[in-house]
């Protein structure tokens, strides 16, 4: 996507400067509103990840969302049978609502799209989803009547998404606390961060140097850092250990 010659693109640049200086969730979600409402979005939201809270209302972190439509949208049988929200956690790429396919015969699915367009003024959306190395961790659905669903607009979106993830998650560190290791992996990270060796810790656990080695590369992998010290300094940033 040719984000670099996009229309958009000083907007952004303007949007990514005053992120940095949003205190408040409501803070970030005007910005970052006002932005998308630029490109016909006049709707934004942030979903976090199924694994960070049970209901969909404790996942939708931030966005300008009618109060009316959160009700609606979070009945049962709703947001399970919204097809695009289910393609949000299965892509990894921008997509726009409209590429979605709905089967025919797929009544409630069909239903949830024309109530949210037909009472809620919301006919044209983007999603861009958020991965991890493992996993889904979040996305961003943007919605709006009459909306830009240009390359352009899709490139630009991307960003601001990205970059607003960034924000939110250094003022809500609690979405990062998602639990990957294991509690065997805990173990010896807390044993390392405490200066203890392989060979220590092995003694101290009652197993081998050998798997102690093959414990801690696994959390490294989980936690995508590349050596032990890393791999202490990101569970303690996520709280999977304790300083």
């Amino acid at each position: 996507m040719a984000v670099a010659k996009s229309p958009y693109f000083d907007l952004l640049l303007g949007t990514i400067e005053d992120f940095n200086r949003c205190e408040t969730p409501n803070a970030l979600t005007e910005r970052l509103v006002s932005f998308s409402s630029h490109l016909g979005y006049n709707f934004a939201a942030y979903i976090a990840s199924p694994t960070v809270a049970p209901t969909f209302k404790s996942r939708l972190v931030l966005g300008n969302w009618p109060k009316d439509w959160v009700n609606q949208y979070t009945q049962p049988g709703w947001n399970q049978r919204d097809r695009v929200a289910h393609a949000l956690r299965m892509n990894k790429r921008v997509f726009s609502w409209s590429s979605v396919k709905i089967p025919t015969d797929d009544k409630k699915a069909q239903r949830v799209m024309e109530t949210a367009a037909r009472d809620f003024k919301m006919c044209a959306g983007v999603c861009v989803p958020i991965h991890d190395q493992n996993s889904y961790r979040a996305g961003f659905s943007f919605s709006g009547l009459e909306a830009d669903q240009s390359d352009e607009a899709l490139g630009v979106l991307q960003m601001v998404s990205l970059f607003a993830e960034s924000q939110i998650r250094l003022s809500r560190p609690t979405l990062d606390c998602q639990k990957k290791l294991t509690p065997r992996e805990r173990e010896v990270l807390t044993w390392a961060a405490a200066g203890k060796t392989a060979w220590d810790t092995g003694a101290i656990l009652n197993i081998a140097e050998g798997t102690v080695n093959r414990i801690a590369f696994n959390a490294m992998t989980k936690l995508n850092v590349h050596n032990k010290a890393q791999a202490i300094a990101e569970a303690i940033r996520i709280g999977e250990i304790k300083p």
